[in-house]
């Protein structure tokens, strides 16, 4: 799944192409990308003039000036990418977005997963959906963001989050938006956080650290084009690198980068939770209430 490196990597390919361009039509390939809203719901986005592709957590928005919005969420394997309006239709695009310089946005999915909805802004600048809901109200603050350690603390300590193991607590949106399996894993081994750890068990120093690693771990992905895993590919035309950077995601049974220890898979809340059993060592037992 693309995380918050790989969606702000294809915003940033995107953009100069769509700057300024105006939607001539949407054609939707498969009912599946618009969900239960239908492709009915996406025709008040035809004629807005796109003046910046911006990014919440995991999904793309298209804007325009005047409030109207296209969001895309490519999920597990949405590949946005642009094309000539007349170019054959691949057989997993999902929606081809027609612009009036003869090119197209093609959304392309192989399993399926990806969404495109339309959205408004309102009087107070929050987007809504074609029921008047904020797609966005559940999402957490993004994690590339300055966040305040002592009402972080307060979240990890909270009923919700207290006695998640901590990767299960760092995938969660609500808490922090945008990290995924991937960069959980990394951000965990650097700051050297056993993932099965209690969220609500970290100190201070611990949160402090946890909070600085993860801005710094993400700016490198983003540097990095994001990690070539699984059918990932930016838009544009260089490669991703951070695959090659990782410490611990994909590197189960290989030697810890830091103290040569084999690196140890388990299942932590569904998702596989690579670390290293000498530098992020499990706690004895802890409960907290």
């Amino acid at each position: 799944m693309p995380e918050l490196p790989e969606v702000e990597t294809m915003r940033r390919d995107l953009e100069p192409d769509l700057w300024d361009r105006r939607i001539q039509g949407i054609r939707v390939l498969r009912s599946s990308v618009t969900g239960v809203a239908g492709a009915a719901a996406l025709t008040p986005a035809i004629g807005m003039v796109i003046s910046k592709v911006g990014r919440r957590a995991k999904t793309l928005i298209f804007e325009s000036a005047d409030g109207r919005a296209l969001a895309y969420a490519p999920l597990m394997t949405g590949q946005p990418s642009m094309a000539p309006t007349g170019a054959p239709v691949h057989p997993h695009d999902r929606a081809i977005i027609d612009l009036d310089d003869g090119e197209s946005l093609r959304l392309r999915d192989m399993r399926g997963f990806a969404r495109l909805s339309f959205l408004r802004r309102d009087a107070q600048g929050v987007f809504r959906d074609i029921s008047s809901e904020d797609p966005f109200a559940h999402l957490g603050p993004e994690a590339t963001e300055p966040i305040d350690p002592e009402e972080f603390a307060a979240q990890l300590r909270s009923r919700r989050f207290r006695n998640l193991p901590l990767k299960a607590a760092l995938l969660d949106q609500r808490l922090l938006a945008g990290l995924g399996n991937i960069y959980a894993d990394e951000v965990l081994w650097r700051a050297r956080l056993s993932p099965v750890r209690a969220a609500g068990s970290l100190n201070s120093v611990e949160i402090v650290t946890l909070l600085s690693e993860i801005p710094l771990l993400l700016s490198e992905a983003i540097e990095r084009r994001g990690s070539r895993i699984y059918t990932y590919s930016p838009p544009g035309s260089a490669p991703p690198t951070m695959q090659l950077a990782l410490a611990a995601y994909g590197r189960a049974g290989r030697p810890c980068l830091r103290c040569s220890t084999p690196l140890v898979a388990r299942r932590i809340a569904g998702r596989t939770a690579v670390s290293c059993p000498s530098c992020q060592v499990d706690p004895k037992k802890e409960i907290v209430t």
